[in-house]
């Protein structure tokens, strides 16, 4: 869900889906005020997120249409690629919501995609200039598409992270001395101040043990900025928040992200899905942030929103169905 600048519609994405090979869904425009639905698009697919420009002019929406984890393919159980393929969904705002249309912009065949027939976008962000940035979770990548234009104009694969201070062993005991190469399938993504990108690198597909378990800063062309290698769950041990019995699968699971601008000063917020969790970095320089807090949350924190205006920071709890409020004092 996102909610227009003038407060007026709030634009909810529904999945409609009854099978894998059929997926449907719709963007439900909402009165706020009148508490009404006013008007219904189709999406043509299976949404995952939705994002909304600075200006307000355009949202843009992520069409998973999401693999069968129970199909096997090429000997791999939810293996990819899986018909039919996922595309964004882009929604001009101009007019009543009854003139609004759907156009849609293929994100099959992207230089960097490991399964380019099936892209399977799952989050997207929009920056000042109409450009969405769309992570490609399973095919470790990340799409840039022009939404004037509705082009794909960039595409990167996420890469790996190699570390040697990881905890891999579900034996409780934290110790973070073992080995990992892994792709870091990247979930959330988000804008930064100076026109990077950043991730909360989750893993999803990759065999265990996965996942990037961590966040990592690209440029718009795919180089690496900032990575957080094993200072993120080092960061969550520390707080008392590092779940090691993930530590066979995918770690810590940093799957949300936020960027804000609170009482003048730059944060990124990385939500740790399996730690209850979210780390606070002060973001003035994005090729050295600075850790400042971590955050306890609900159980399984999903939704990360900041509300500049109130100095306030939100998390949504998908476990235990709670949302988290913190309030910046300085």
């Amino acid at each position: 869900v996102t909610v227009t600048r003038d407060g007026r519609y709030a634009l909810v994405t529904v999945d409609t889906s009854t099978s894998f090979t059929d997926p449907s869904g719709a963007l439900v425009v909402v009165d706020v005020r009148a508490q009404q639905i006013v008007t219904t698009l189709d999406l043509g697919g299976q949404p995952d997120s939705i994002a909304l420009s600075p200006d307000g002019s355009v949202a843009a929406v992520a069409i998973e249409n999401q693999r069968d984890e129970d199909v096997v393919v090429d000997g791999v159980e939810g293996g990819l690629p899986q018909e039919p393929a996922g595309f964004l969904a882009v929604v001009e705002l101009k007019g009543k919501p009854a003139s609004w249309a759907v156009d849609r912009v293929e994100l099959t065949g992207l230089e960097g995609a490991l399964y380019p027939s099936d892209p399977e976008p799952e989050f997207v962000d929009i920056n000042r200039d109409r450009v969405a940035a769309v992570t490609l979770q399973e095919n470790n990548a990340v799409a840039l598409v022009d939404l004037d234009t509705r082009e794909v104009v960039g595409s990167f694969s996420a890469g790996e992270v190699t570390r040697a201070d990881a905890d891999t062993s579900d034996d409780n005991t934290i110790a973070f001395d073992e080995a990992l190469i892994a792709p870091r399938e990247p979930d959330a993504i988000q804008w930064t101040p100076d026109g990077n990108l950043l991730t909360a690198d989750e893993g999803d597909l990759a065999p265990t043990p996965a996942g990037g378990r961590g966040w990592t800063v690209f440029s718009p062309t795919g180089s690496v900025v900032h990575t957080s290698g094993g200072e993120a769950e080092k960061a969550l041990a520390d707080a008392d928040r590092y779940p090691d019995d993930r530590s066979d699968a995918k770690g810590a699971e940093f799957e949300g992200a936020e960027v804000a601008s609170l009482r003048g000063a730059s944060y990124a917020f990385i939500g740790s899905e399996r730690g209850d969790a979210v780390l606070v970095y002060r973001f003035e320089d994005e090729a050295a942030p600075q850790l400042v807090q971590v955050l306890e949350t609900g159980e399984a924190p999903e939704g990360l929103l900041a509300v500049n205006r109130l100095q306030l920071f939100l998390t949504s709890n998908e476990d235990d169905g709670t949302i988290s409020i913190f309030q910046l004092r300085l």
